[in-house]
């Protein structure tokens, strides 16, 4: 059936075939282009927050080493450890407890720990300072004088 349709470079068929073929090529580079991109929070956690966490944590949480059970390097990907909001939160909470470093382990800076837990609230439980989340507004019931007083403005 396909041999029936002309091979001409002038036919539109051709034409068509041509440009539909240069959109897939240009899709398939956009799509593998974008695939390959970091998010925002995984660039970051790759600048900024990977570097405190060789330097502090990856002695007693990495390379074989699973202190309370907790190991960064068994993630496959970035993606899949910022996924762990159990992990992260308990990680938050031992910081400001400071039990995490351990006392006998060189502390953490103001900077860094201030550096930790902004990323935590931003990139894994995707606080925004700007647009706070007011959470849960419950309704409450009207006692007698508020019920009183609204009937009569209705009314």
């Amino acid at each position: 059936m396909r041999d029936s349709y002309p091979k001409c470079p002038t036919s539109l068929f051709f034409l068509l075939q041509r440009s539909c073929w240069w959109l897939g090529v240009v899709m398939v580079q956009v799509l593998v282009g974008t695939a390959g991109a970091e998010s925002p929070a995984e660039l970051r956690f790759h600048q900024e927050i990977e570097p405190i966490l060789v330097e502090r944590c990856y002695d007693c949480h990495a390379n074989g080493m699973e202190e309370g059970s907790v190991a960064f390097d068994r993630f496959a990907t970035t993606e899949e450890l910022l996924s762990q909001p159990e992990l992260w939160y308990r990680a938050l909470r031992m910081m400001r407890a400071k039990m995490m470093p351990p006392a006998d382990m060189p502390q953490l800076s103001d900077a860094e720990f201030q550096s930790l837990e902004s990323w935590i609230k931003s990139a894994v439980f995707h606080s925004d300072p700007q647009n706070p989340d007011p959470g849960h507004v419950t309704l409450r019931r009207l006692n007698r004088t508020e019920y009183r007083n609204t009937i009569r403005d209705l009314l």
